[in-house]
């Protein structure tokens, strides 16, 4: 999963490396235009020569909401998620601003550093879930990533800024 979860990311890094460069030669709105076309090319080329592996057996069971929304692991594992997306959200969409704005970088050099913050999450997923699989459960993961998610923030908190 954490594997598939990569692509989106991966395309964080193109943008933030290739789209800042293209704003400042051409404008913001040249830039907009090549992420679309780049976004609709992407999309044709996964339709034209995706093919589904073979053997691959999709689940024909139906899910059972209630017993999910029962499932207590289940909840707290949304709920992490959810804070952690908001986070996620928050750090990818004003990294590039404040690090152009306040800290003085330029467009480009703000960029790179949001594709190094981009490289940092594709590492950790795929990182997070080698770990995953070698210690056998999940818990120990979940527990690491929440406390180095507490290190961040309450770092960020004491931060000037």
């Amino acid at each position: 999963m954490g594997i598939r979860q990569t692509g989106v990311t991966m395309a964080g890094v193109l943008a933030a490396v290739l789209l800042p460069p293209i704003a400042v030669a051409y404008g913001w709105h040249a830039a907009f235009r090549v992420a679309g076309v780049l976004v609709l090319a992407a999309c044709l080329v996964f339709t034209l020569f995706y093919r589904e592996p073979a053997g691959r057996v999709l689940a024909t069971t139906r899910l059972d909401f209630g017993a999910l929304a029962r499932n207590r692991t289940f909840g707290y594992a949304t709920l992490y998620s959810w804070m952690f997306m908001g986070a996620l959200g928050c750090s990818v969409t004003y990294l590039g601003v404040s690090l152009n704005q306040q800290a003085g970088l330029t467009a480009v050099q703000a960029g790179l550093a949001l594709a190094v913050l981009q490289v940092g999450g594709i590492a950790g997923r795929l990182g997070y879930g080698l770990l995953a699989d070698r210690l056998g459960s999940v818990r120990p993961t979940l527990v690491l990533s929440a406390a180095l998610s507490v290190l961040a923030c309450g770092s960020m908190a004491v931060l000037p800024g």
